[in-house]
């Protein structure tokens, strides 16, 4: 735990002053502890460089993809949608955070993440549930129709944390951690930690838990496994084999 306090402290003030806001320090947070071990890792959608900086200041190499330029290192512009210029089984870990619910062509952008990960690799994918409201959310997703796209596309998961909790009254938990900075930065760390910790306790009890949260949605941990064959259930169902 100190050495990640003394690697984060490392980062420079702009990123800082960010990062150290509760909603995206704990979305880092969860995101590099389900990477785990893994060192070569893809960020899709890198925006800010939210994961970037977190997961770079761990000692982790991180590339990015993104639609288009961002202020942020290493970035490959470039759509997961369609054939990326990654080679098959290039990386260890790819984080999709919020993005699958923007993409049209979800399936094939599941299926191109298939390719170019290890066959040992992690997705780590974050998705807000039943959340129609912006444009550029185009699909609509429940935790059981995800788990489901997870399936079809040649993965499985195997660890789930529910999104909802303490992350939805962020503005009311920041405020601690901003009076913390006036005196201290690595109490300031601690401090975020000992919440996004508790939140995964709590993201842990029960899938439903948190279902009337602003924030409601999942953190999922997934694997490669056997596409499920779901023309054939429709088929055995719908039309007697």
């Amino acid at each position: 735990m100190q050495k990640n306090i003394a690697n984060l402290k490392k980062l420079n003030k702009k990123v800082k002053k960010i990062l150290f806001g509760f909603r995206d320090f704990e979305g880092a947070y969860i995101i590099n502890n389900l990477v785990g071990d893994k060192k070569k890792i893809l960020v899709v959608g890198c925006t800010w460089g939210r994961d970037y900086h977190f997961m770079t200041s761990m000692g982790r190499d991180v590339t990015n993809l993104d639609l288009g330029k961002q202020d942020v290192p290493n970035v490959v512009v470039g759509d997961i949608s369609k054939r990326t210029p990654f080679k098959d089984n290039e990386f260890d870990a790819v984080i999709m955070g919020e993005i699958i619910e923007h993409v049209f062509e979800d399936t094939t952008a599941l299926r191109e993440v298939r390719r170019i990960l290890k066959d040992d690799g992690r997705l780590i994918l974050t998705i807000a549930y039943f959340d129609d409201k912006p444009d550029y959310h185009v699909r609509i997703h429940s935790r059981r129709t995800i788990i489901r796209l997870f399936e079809n596309c040649g993965f499985k998961p195997i660890r789930e944390i529910s999104r909802g909790g303490l992350i939805s009254f962020s503005k009311i938990f920041a405020l601690p951690s901003l009076f913390l900075s006036l005196f201290n930065e690595s109490l300031r760390i601690k401090y975020l930690m000992f919440i996004s910790n508790l939140d995964i306790r709590l993201g842990n009890l029960n899938h439903n838990v948190f279902r009337f949260a602003k924030s409601y949605g999942g953190y999922f941990l997934v694997v490669k496994d056997k596409n499920k064959d779901f023309v054939g259930i429709n088929r055995n169902t719908f039309t007697g084999g």
